[in-house]
């Protein structure tokens, strides 16, 4: 069975390091991100699977993925529901 792919964004270091490690037993964690900016540049290179995101991160939150946020990830449409 193929593991998913998981980008992580959360801009707390340990935080991010922890999940990352909580994770890895399940997951390939492809990447993380401190910030939205680079979040989505993140999930355009390495289009994960799953993306694991902070709430409150700084220059885009995580409530309102931007518009458009399918052009990212070509073939994809826009972020998922949130769970």
């Amino acid at each position: 069975m193929k593991r998913p792919r998981v980008l992580l964004a959360d801009d707390h270091r340990l935080l991010r390091e922890a999940l990352s490690q909580l994770l890895e037993r399940g997951c390939d964690v492809v990447g993380a991100a401190a910030d939205g900016r680079a979040l989505l540049t993140a999930a355009a290179e390495l289009r994960p699977d799953i993306v694991v995101l902070d709430s409150a991160l700084p220059l885009l939150n995580g409530w309102t993925p931007p518009a458009g946020s399918g052009a990212c990830c070509p073939g994809q449409g826009d972020f998922p529901d949130y769970a």
